[in-house]
């Protein structure tokens, strides 16, 4: 081992290297196979603090941590094997610090036997720091940026106008909405941003995707501002056209990730020159290229053919030429140089570079001129990135139209905007050596103590509170808190205020209008009474007092015990059986189906009601009672027997009823058609009704739904059955409805109608003529296109008017075209408080198999609308469909 240590620095001691390993910028330094420093030039220094000669009586483990040594001793061991291992290392300086090191392992190979390591390290401290900062700063940017109010507008596509703008824009633009509506924003575009707003919007509405834009606008005011706007274009259910465009614009809070990611793309050969990770070069002392690396063609995008005919002087900016051939002066004097140029590649491009001029020393003369360079321009793209976010930071901060600031955890003022000095009457050097509750006023001061307190915890906060200013003067803000996050820690509370002090003004002028409310209540038909927390009575409307019989001058009077709890032991009384005062309590709502109110003479009335919590800034100050007198209702359960046996007259009327319904399954169409029909009650009588008639050259076909349900019904269907078989075969749609219109307005009761829809088919023509008495509108199918429209017809219902005029409406049916018609129980939607349309039952239709029988498609197709309604269904449903070929 002592031979190939002493074998080692004899190969080292000799050679032209000598001057590149001792005066390279980078820390290199040389290992025998055991991972023993032998020698090291003299950046070792500048790496680790320690001279040159402390530096290779070190033991390894002595500055290094255990993983990174841990690393070091797997990379020796397979280092014969590898041209070169690069790896990072984090030791501690002689100065105590912790640093971080890009290490590069490279082999020292004689006659084919790898004898050494070189070790190549450079310092990255600085740049893991940077990379943090930025991260850093990108959170704080983030964290306001987040609370600030977007303005979101719809535009027309073509001409970009605005159609509708979010009241946002009174506080971004100055504007009120009303007065954007119908301009283009092209209007109140800065003239020199038109043209790149234009292009952008013009790609992207032809590329119909999404766009990004910083640009300024005016203000109303007459000012500019930034504002960064993200766009998206909304196209119609087809995806064929654009319909609208939606966008959404904010004070400049543009948003960028800063990406840091430096790559470093080097192919090492087997000396130390070849190896290096930087461009290296050298010059002879005219200045012209001697020899380079691979990563210099790279870096310049010259081949190795043209580099042997050039001198560095292309390679400079005239900017930097001057001061770059100074430095190559003084190199070819013998003293080292390091300094950052503009390098200019072979198409143009200009990058920073770092570069390191060395002399070449032979035999103790001067003979040429060394270079290193290095690619520079994601260090200096990150600085600028941190900067320009910063800047970005510091920009919505101070600002900001609001008033905002930061709170350490103990609520004192950390950072302040101007707007916060305007609206407090406060410097900033005042602020900042005050509390929030200086502030505040007193009978505040609690109340925001608890908001704040919640803050701290991670939780945003947003109130209202009266600020007194430094002239005593009272205004009213509405504030909101949001937790600082720093690396998952909460480190203190960010604040934004807002002045409210006129809107709170509006809402007084809005409580003047309480007369307006007390006729609302009045209106009411249920009694509402309100409670405060003690039981005395705050109000009962009039329908109230007409329940319990109050007059107005006796609710001062009234209490809980008066109304509720009178004649009851109330000293045995227990609140907790009184859902009243529970509520009041817990502030959880409650309905009581049955219970015994007081009348003012004393009579027990039984009532059913619900009582709600009466908040006041978010307290519990009372209740809200909602009654009504059940007494009719009990009266009614009294009924039920009789209701039984009138159920059963309902079941043997229905089987008489179904007698009356047009039996499709027997019944003879022309061969080129097809009908199928299904029809569910949803009690035992049904209100639907359908009727299918054919003379062979034409097919007549109805379907009708009857108001209410029940006996009334029934016998109403049995009389429109009677009617229509009366009517001549050959009339038009229209004049059926005109004489069933005729037949219902005189034997009808005023309480009740019909709706129709009835179409009839010309099988030689092909024509389709319809007419609708207020019916649900029929879906016809064209199997060509595919598609499903809505057909209607323009008609009262039947039995309101005997003068009512019907109109006919005929459409051409097509080969496998279909025709259906239902009632308005099959597209309710009751159950899902949703307004009824027939949109989900063409949903349903178009998934349909239409090669089926007519019969078989009406199954199906009543099984899915089934399934989607989950049996929750509330009205007869009936479906008919008419297929063509």
């Amino acid at each position: 081992m002592i031979e190939n240590k002493q074998y080692l620095k004899e190969f080292l001691g000799n050679g032209p290297h000598l001057s590149l390993f001792n005066n390279h910028p980078d820390a290199i330094y040389v290992m025998d196979l055991d991972g023993n420093y032998i020698d090291a030039n003299s950046a070792i220094k500048d790496l680790t603090g320690y001279e040159k000669e402390e530096f290779i009586h070190l033991e390894p483990a002595e500055i290094m941590d255990k993983s990174s040594f841990e690393s070091r001793a797997a990379i020796l061991r397979n280092i014969g094997q590898r041209s070169k291992e690069d790896y990072e290392i984090t030791f501690k300086h002689k100065n105590g610090k912790i640093w971080t090191a890009s290490v590069t392992y490279i082999p020292i190979i004689q006659e084919h036997e790898t004898i050494g390591v070189y070790g190549i390290a450079k310092n990255i401290t600085e740049k893991k720091e940077t990379v943090n900062k930025i991260l850093e700063s990108e959170k704080r940017f983030r964290l306001l940026s987040e609370n600030s109010l977007d303005m979101i507008a719809l535009h027309c596509p073509e001409e970009g106008k605005y159609v509708y703008v979010s009241p946002a824009s009174k506080r971004l633009l100055g504007f009120n909405p009303e007065e954007l509506l119908g301009h283009s924003p092209y209007e109140y575009f800065h003239p020199e941003d038109i043209a790149f707003i234009y292009e952008q919007y013009d790609q992207a509405l032809n590329n119909r995707e999404e766009f990004h834009l910083t640009y300024r606008i005016r203000r109303k005011n007459g000012e500019y501002i930034w504002m960064e706007t993200t766009g998206r274009f909304l196209l119609n259910e087809t995806g064929s056209t654009i319909t609208e465009l939606i966008t959404v614009s904010r004070d400049i809070t543009e948003r960028k990730k800063i990406e840091e990611k430096y790559k470093i793309n080097e192919q090492w050969y087997r000396s130390l020159f070849d190896y290096n990770p930087a461009a290296v070069f050298a010059f002879d002392m005219d200045g012209d290229f001697i020899s380079h690396n691979e990563n210099f063609l790279k870096l310049t995008g010259y081949s190795k053919e043209e580099i042997p005919t050039m001198s560095f002087v292309p390679f400079v900016a005239p900017k930097d030429l001057a001061k770059t051939a100074k430095h190559f002066e003084l190199a070819k004097k013998g003293t080292p140089q390091h300094y950052e140029t503009t390098l200019v590649d072979k198409s143009g491009e200009h990058r920073p570079v770092q570069v390191s001029n060395l002399p070449i020393i032979v035999e103790g003369d001067i003979v040429g001129v060394y270079g290193i360079a290095f690619d520079i321009s994601d260090r200096v793209r990150a600085q600028n990135q941190l900067k320009e976010s910063e800047q970005r930071y510091r920009s919505l901060f101070d600002y900001n139209p609001s008033a905002v600031y930061s709170f350490d955890l103990h609520g004192n003022y950390k950072s302040v905007n101007r707007m916060l000095e305007a609206m407090t009457g406060y410097t900033q050097d005042e602020l900042l050596q005050m509390n929030y509750s200086e502030l505040l006023h007193p009978d505040d001061l609690e109340y925001t103590d608890w908001f704040f307190e919640q803050a701290t915890l991670g939780k945003t906060q947003n109130y209202d509170v009266t600020l007194l200013r430094k002239n005593g003067e009272a205004i009213e803000v509405n504030v909101a808190n949001v937790p600082i996050m720093v690396d998952n820690k909460i480190v203190g509370v960010y604040g934004i205020c807002m002045d409210i002090t006129d809107r709170k003004r509006y809402m007084a002028q809005v409580e003047r209008l309480s007369n307006q409310n007390r006729l609302i209540l009045d209106s009411a038909a249920e009694g509402i009474l309100g409670l405060n927390l003690e039981g005395k009575i705050l109000f009962l409307n009039k329908a109230g007092g007409r329940i319990l019989g109050y007059q107005p001058d006796q609710i001062s009077a009234g209490n809980l015990d008066f109304l509720v709890h009178r004649k009851r032991d109330i000293e045995q009384f227990n609140p907790e059986t009184c859902k009243i005062i529970q509520t009041g309590l817990d502030g959880v709502s409650r309905f009581v189906d049955m219970d015994i109110f007081y009348q003012a003479d004393g009579t027990e009335i039984p009532v059913q009601y619900s009582v709600s919590p009466l908040y006041d800034q978010g307290i519990i100050t009372g209740t809200v009672v909602t009654f009504s007198d059940i007494t009719e209702k009990l009266k009614l359960e009294q009924m039920k027997e009789e209701h039984a046996q009138i159920e059963l007259e309902f079941s043997i009327a229905s089987r008489v009823q179904k007698t009356l319904l047009t039996q499709v399954q027997k019944l003879a169409l022309p061969e080129s058609t097809d009908l199928g029909v299904v029809s569910v009650p949803i009690r035992k009588l049904n209100g639907d009704f359908y009727n299918v008639v054919t003379n062979g050259q034409q097919i007549r076909f109805g379907i009708a739904d009857i108001s209410g349900k029940g006996m009334a019904a029934a016998i109403l269907m049995s009389m429109i059955k009677y009617a229509m078989d009366q009517i001549d075969d050959q009339s038009l749609p229209h004049e059926i409805l005109h004489e069933l219109n005729q037949y219902c307005a005189n034997y009808l009761d005023p309480s009740m109608f019909v709706t129709m829809f009835m179409g009839t088919f010309d099988i030689k023509t092909g024509v389709f003529r319809y007419a609708s008495a207020g019916h649900e509108p029929g879906i016809l199918y064209q199997a060509e296109r595919g598609r499903m429209i809505d057909i209607n017809a323009k008609g009262a219902v039947l039995g309101l008017s005997k003068y009512t005029v019907y109109k006919t409406e005929e459409i051409d049916l097509e080969p496998d075209d279909m025709i259906l018609l239902y009632t308005d129980g099959v597209t309710e939607e009751r159950q899902n408080n949703e307004i009824d349309n027939n949109e989900k039952l063409k949903e349903l239709f178009a998934l349909t198999d239409k090669h089926l029988p007519a019969q078989d498609i009406v199954d199906a197709l009543y099984q899915d609308i089934k399934k989607k309604q989950k049996d929750q269904i509330f009205d007869d449903q009936t479906i008919l469909l008419f297929k063509n070929g």
